[in-house]
């Protein structure tokens, strides 16, 4: 229980020194996080398997052959763009190499 109250008081200072910009992502992270942790229609084992057979490859990806619409893509995009700073930064580029 300490553990959990600790990691509730570390998010929540977090949250406080961001940007309104980026708090409003972070709600909306975590709100995709616990409506796909208390969705039906995917579990845990079968993200696994899907993650196993994922493969991924550098430039441009056909979004309609993976199922994605233009409205999608574009839902997605404006979500992620607060993000996008830190994703370009230089230091992140070692995560590439995982």
């Amino acid at each position: 229980m300490e553990l959990i109250v600790q990691m509730e008081y570390e998010l929540l200072e977090t949250l406080r020194v961001l940007e309104p910009d980026r708090q409003k992502a972070l709600l909306e992270f975590a709100k995709f996080l616990h409506n796909r942790q208390n969705s039906d229609s995917v579990d845990a084992v079968e993200l696994e398997s899907s993650a196993g057979e994922m493969s991924f490859s550098e430039g441009p990806v056909d979004l309609a052959e993976q199922g994605i619409s233009r409205e999608q893509a574009a839902d997605w995009r404006s979500r992620l763009q607060t993000f996008e700073d830190d994703w370009n930064h230089l230091d992140m580029a070692v995560y590439d190499e995982i």
